[in-house]
């Protein structure tokens, strides 16, 4: 009897153990990623035999899975739509909420090789909204080699604010913004007119940024960090933008955003034509020229504890004060620093002061003092090398002083030790050095080991003043021989 009862028990027990053997497989094969899809874009629908194709991007992103590619031939995608977003409608030409990569530069005949440089992908909003809104926890979307003109956010809402983000909007999404051309965008009653990036660790590289504007913050760039995020803005030309207020090319609120390797040129502001910092970012390797602003031609510290390192200001213009780079106080106590920074004639225009630096109180009167530090520094070719305002500080170490009319003024308090004076034997980009005497080994450790082109520093038998690091050239001068024949 027992012998019957324990065979249907020991078989139970057996098909009980199959079926737990088998139980992460068919988990797995229940959870496993759907393949990604490789779409495709182009004018009229008509993408020369392949498939999926679409008439238009958002079709294409709406019918898109986490992990697709859309393909965008070359030509004008234009048109906007509208979409109910946290409550508010929006309206676009492109509302992405999902992982995906958009990429240009194809043709209908070659799906395989993009060059964005030779086949225009532009999408145009026409004036009618943004071009793109981009949103969402946790995605990381991808836009790639596009052309994004005729954006206006002018009292379009977002997520935070209305009116922010001409012609790209970005918020909480790690969006990658690679090869594009952002132009002719605006934010005429917000900021970022080009882009705008609130709360999200971003990467914008490779991109050209051009002739949009704004009335805030960020003609051509406004990022705005969440505590712990560090948005990474590199490689770009960041060129002809305006702001009626604070960071013609560049503004850049909070802690933790890096803007790296990036020319910065022709940008204009009330505060900062360049570049305006609200907060401890990390400026390195910057090339800041050819900027306007009444206050800081190159560049407005306005709080916070920046580190800017191998950075060129040369060749800004400041209308009132600071044409190279204006520091205020604020109500945080900080102060910049500056490291290996060549600041080379900077003017005043007609009413300026010429300054290379100007440290001075908060602009709103609320009685903040103002510093600055600067190591290995070269300041040459202003009205006034340096001045600080009574009740500010400036501390310098290292610095090459050439022919600015004075070197120092102001009734602060200026601090500065290993003075040289002479001259640093710019190249004619005008901060390149051309290897004679002057800049050379001449700085102190400064825990810098590159310079402004990624070469190594030192390179001699000490770190060269300013943002580039050079090798030391040798002249030999052989005597004249006159011979008769």
């Amino acid at each position: 009897m027992r012998k019957n009862l324990l065979l249907p028990i020991v078989i139970l027990g057996f098909g009980l153990i199959l079926i737990l053997m088998s139980w992460p497989m068919v988990v797995g094969a229940a959870q496993a990623a759907p393949t990604a899809t490789t779409r495709y874009v182009a004018p009229g629908g008509n993408c020369g035999g392949v498939s999926p194709c679409y008439a238009d991007v958002q079709a294409a992103v709406d019918a898109a899975q986490s992990g697709d590619t859309i393909k965008v031939a070359e030509g004008t995608y234009s048109g906007v739509q509208t979409r109910v977003h946290w409550g508010n409608t929006v309206t676009q030409t492109v509302f992405l909420s999902k992982t995906v990569t958009i990429r240009g530069g194809y043709t209908t005949s070659n799906w395989n090789t993009p060059d964005p440089d030779a086949h225009f992908t532009t999408l145009d909003a026409q004036g009618k909204g943004r071009v793109f809104y981009i949103a969402g926890y946790g995605i990381t979307p991808v836009l790639d080699g596009l052309r994004i003109t005729g954006g206006d956010a002018q009292d379009i809402p977002s997520g935070s604010s209305s009116g922010v983000g001409g012609g790209v909007y970005v918020q909480d999404a790690e969006a990658q913004i690679t090869n594009c051309e952002i132009y002719d965008n605006q934010a005429p009653s917000g900021s970022g007119g080009g882009l705008y990036v609130l709360w999200s660790e971003a990467r914008i590289s490779n991109s050209t940024i051009r002739n949009n504007s704004a009335f805030d913050y960020g003609g051509g760039v406004a990022v705005v960090p969440n505590s712990g995020q560090a948005p990474v803005v590199e490689k770009n030309t960041i060129e002809q933008n305006r702001v009626d207020y604070n960071g013609g090319g560049l503004a850049l609120f909070g802690d933790s955003i890096i803007a790296r390797n990036n020319t910065i040129a022709n940008n204009q502001a009330n505060f900062g034509g360049g570049v305006w910092i609200g907060g401890d970012a990390e400026l390195t390797g910057n090339l800041i020229r050819n900027n306007r602003a009444a206050y800081g031609g190159g560049v407005n510290v306005s709080r916070g504890s920046p580190r800017l390192t191998n950075n060129a200001i040369i060749a800004n213009e400041g209308t009132s004060a600071g044409a190279g780079v204006y520091v205020t106080g604020s109500d945080t106590g900080t102060y910049p620093h500056l490291v290996h920074t060549t600041i080379a004639n900077n003017t005043g225009g007609q009413y300026g002061d010429g300054s290379g630096v100007c440290v001075t109180d908060d602009p709103y009167g609320a009685g903040y003092h103002g510093a600055v530090d600067l190591t290995n520094s070269i300041i040459a070719g202003h009205s006034l090398g340096i001045t600080v305002t009574a009740n500010n500080t400036a501390v310098l170490n290292a610095t090459l002083w050439h022919n600015n009319a004075t070197d120092r003024g102001g009734a602060g308090s200026i601090t500065h030790q290993n003075d040289y004076s002479g001259d640093p034997y710019f190249a004619s980009d005008g901060y390149h050095l051309l290897g004679r005497p002057g800049a050379l080994d001449r700085g102190v450790n400064a825990g810098v080991t590159t310079d402004i082109d990624g070469d190594q520093r030192p390179i001699g038998s000490g770190y060269d003043l300013g943002a580039d690091e050079t090798a030391r050239k040798f002249f030999i001068y052989l005597p004249l021989v006159l011979r008769n024949h």
